[in-house]
């Protein structure tokens, strides 16, 4: 329970994306990290809406983006076609590897 509550503050004004890890009788910072593949921490760094937010490589905020759904560092804003043309670029340029 302590843990919903600490995620809800981490993302109390973050964009519409990250709320629905804080929606009541949704799911946890836990939930989230696992599913993205980060730990913990650093996933509570990436939802931080103060001066310790972290921004993930493009190249880790693609691989949220398609395990989650959370738009985070550089995605914020774009639209799917924009993100389709980034990961097409990451994957000719082979910075994924």
């Amino acid at each position: 329970m302590a843990e919903k509550i600490v995620m809800k503050s981490v993302v109390e004004k973050a964009p519409p994306a990250t709320q629905r890890w804080a929606a009541p009788g949704g799911h946890r910072l836990s939930d989230f990290a696992e599913q993205a593949g980060i730990s913990v921490s650093y996933a509570s760094q990436l939802l931080s809406n103060n001066h310790h937010r972290r921004n993930p490589t493009i190249v880790l905020a693609l691989d949220i983006y398609h395990k989650t759904g959370v738009k985070l560092g550089l995605l914020v804003g774009a639209s799917r076609a924009e993100i389709n043309t980034v990961a097409r670029m990451v994957e000719r340029t082979g910075l994924a590897n």
